[in-house]
């Protein structure tokens, strides 16, 4: 499933000849993941980025849940 969203959003916004190098390669893919988590809205999480979905989920219950925090 990742790769058949990596071809469709990218198909159109990368020019392959411009990735020449593994390192420009790696600098766009690491700049891809970052938008599609960060950025992107999902329809799956009621139009919220991933990100902001979490966020949202860990305010929302900050004191109804202790997963994220050690109490030793």
């Amino acid at each position: 499933m990742f790769k058949q969203i990596i071809e469709v959003n990218l198909q159109e916004k990368w020019n392959t000849y411009d990735l020449i190098t593994v390192e420009e390669f790696n600098k766009r893919m690491i700049q891809f993941i970052l938008w599609y988590n960060t950025i992107k809205p999902h329809s799956a999480l009621k139009k919220f980025s991933p990100l902001e979905f979490i966020l949202n989920q860990f305010i929302k219950n900050r004191y109804q849940s202790k997963m994220l925090w050690n109490y030793t």
